[in-house]
């Protein structure tokens, strides 16, 4: 883990795979920011997107 502290910033296809790298080699995220979520298809219903999904699953700060 670095000292620096890091507020992560993204929401499209390259952002999740970045994400991931800076989780792995224990970065200090202090907070993530994405876009909200969105409605997908015919039936509109909203999705969140991959950087969301990963923050939850690590249990990141997000906004």
């Amino acid at each position: 883990m670095t000292d620096s502290k890091i507020i992560f910033i993204g929401t499209g296809q390259f952002a999740g795979p970045i994400l991931e790298n800076l989780i792995k080699n224990r970065y200090n995220i202090i907070r993530v920011i994405t876009a909200p979520d969105k409605p997908v298809g015919r039936r509109q219903e909203l999705t969140a997107s991959a950087v969301k999904e990963i923050a939850l699953r690590h249990k990141l700060f997000l906004s």
